[in-house]
């Protein structure tokens, strides 16, 4: 998955967070980053949210990869 926003400022950390926080239907506190503040790849954690449902709401359009 990519963002399309610019590095500018946080803005494209910002935008990671939101995406995941929106798709994984939980608040922006819940999705830390972690590494990769001035990187293109980024890691995050999780807070209260189990990885099956991860993987389920990440999953590509028609459940393959």
């Amino acid at each position: 998955m990519a963002v399309q926003s610019p590095p500018v400022e946080g803005r494209a950390n910002a935008a990671v967070v939101a995406f995941l926080a929106a798709t994984l239907e939980v608040t922006r506190r819940q999705v830390v980053l972690v590494a990769g503040e001035r990187s293109r790849d980024k890691r995050v954690e999780l807070q209260g949210v189990d990885p099956a449902t991860v993987a389920r709401a990440l999953a590509p359009p028609g459940g393959t990869e």
